[in-house]
């Protein structure tokens, strides 16, 4: 950290590392590989070598938990969507886009989660352009997304929100929580990329988790980053809540009395 801060002036190294980067490294030496590039296309994968998805697998029948960290589309920062499957406990599907708007990136969700991970429940960060997203996902009459649960109470059911709100505290218990499922091998993450950007993560001089060559930008700059690690954290979170292949699933539309009811709560 010394040499980082006086001898070369790097910003990453100038932190201290929040994931432990032996961990990270062996795990990107062993299941790190190259993806298979593809598009979704009228229900169906097609090939190609510019498709805005990356694969690692065969995306099929399955339960599947999928994280977004959603962005402007304006083209400085990226949206990413990790898709986990919750039986292999492996990072199958990602895509990284800076030029997607909210609502089309809520569409480009819906349609995948509509037909190749059709058992799925959906988290994001409201923070930000994330504000938007319920209200494009409910246009796009799609209504499996992750709500948060009380902690630390006399009762622990879900609240009345939906989506993942960052802070400082819940930001480091996010990616602690990934850091030690990685770390344990309860989670497989073929995307180096996604890798690489954990080694990147530093606590800065206040105690805060940071992409450490984020470290000299101003607060607000460092909020709109993320990316890649982020929504793979937010899909390991929703892991737990996504649901049984087969399973029918109850998809109450808002103002319905399932909804009014909260039978997602009475039945879940």
């Amino acid at each position: 950290v010394d040499l980082a801060q006086n001898a070369f002036a790097e910003a990453m190294g100038a932190g201290a590392a929040f994931c432990p980067s032996a961990a990270v490294t062996a795990h990107r030496r062993e299941v790190g590989r190259e993806p298979r590039r593809a598009n979704w296309i009228k229900g169906r994968w097609v090939d190609s070598p510019t498709g805005r998805w990356r694969l690692w697998a065969d995306v099929e029948v399955g339960s599947y938990a999928v994280g977004i960290d959603p962005a402007y589309g304006t083209g400085n920062h990226a949206s990413a969507v990790a898709v986990v499957d919750a039986g292999t406990k492996s990072l199958v599907a990602m895509m990284v886009d800076a030029n997607i708007t909210p609502a089309d990136l809520a569409a480009v969700v819906a349609d995948v989660c509509r037909g190749a991970v059709r058992d799925s429940v959906v988290a994001w960060e409201v923070n930000g352009p994330g504000q938007s997203l319920q209200r494009d996902f409910e246009a796009q009459r799609f209504h499996r997304v992750w709500k948060p649960r009380r902690e630390g109470k006399t009762t622990h059911g879900i609240v009345d929100r939906v989506g993942w709100v960052s802070s400082e505290s819940t930001k480091r218990l996010l990616l602690g929580n990934l850091s030690r499922a990685v770390q344990q091998g309860e989670v497989i993450v073929p995307c180096t990329g996604t890798l690489d950007e954990m080694l990147a993560y530093v606590l800065d001089g206040n105690g805060r988790v940071i992409p450490g060559r984020l470290r000299d930008e101003s607060p607000g700059a460092r909020e709109n980053h993320g990316d890649r690690v982020i929504a793979l954290a937010l899909a390991w979170l929703a892991i737990d809540d996504a649901p049984v292949p087969g399973q029918e699933q109850d998809d109450y539309a808002p103002g319905t009395a399932g909804d009014l009811l909260r039978h997602r709560e009475v039945f879940g």
